[in-house]
């Protein structure tokens, strides 16, 4: 069993801000970390089998310039990560890949999924 903790917070100019920390307690240890390339064809991301039963994933857009495009089924793309952007995402147990497109060029993403 494990503790995964997260804190994100987001803000603006005008001083608006919301601070939310996450404690997700699993009863998996396994995690499957990659640096991948994504290029402007679809890539898939099958999940490492030791993943059980997914959990929270983290997808992090390391490219500078260019935005990426994630989805959980072949050419639909539901998440838009931005330059620089990251999102967390709790996944269905039963989510086996993630499909990645990058817009113009080929960008370096992080992806950590968590085992539940």
């Amino acid at each position: 069993m494990s503790t995964l903790n997260v804190t994100a917070s987001i803000g603006d100019e005008n001083a608006l801000s919301v601070r939310k920390t996450l404690s997700v307690t699993t009863t998996g240890d396994a995690l499957d970390y990659r640096r991948i390339d994504v290029t402007t064809g679809e890539v898939t991301h099958t999940i490492d089998t030791a993943i059980g039963n997914a959990g929270m994933c983290l997808i992090i857009n390391l490219d500078s310039t260019n935005f990426v495009d994630v989805g959980f089924a072949t050419t639909v793309y539901p998440i838009r990560l931005l330059a620089e952007q990251a999102t967390l995402l709790p996944l269905t147990p039963a989510t086996s890949a993630l499909y990645l497109k990058a817009d113009t060029a080929t960008c370096e993403v992080d992806i950590y999924i968590r085992e539940a």
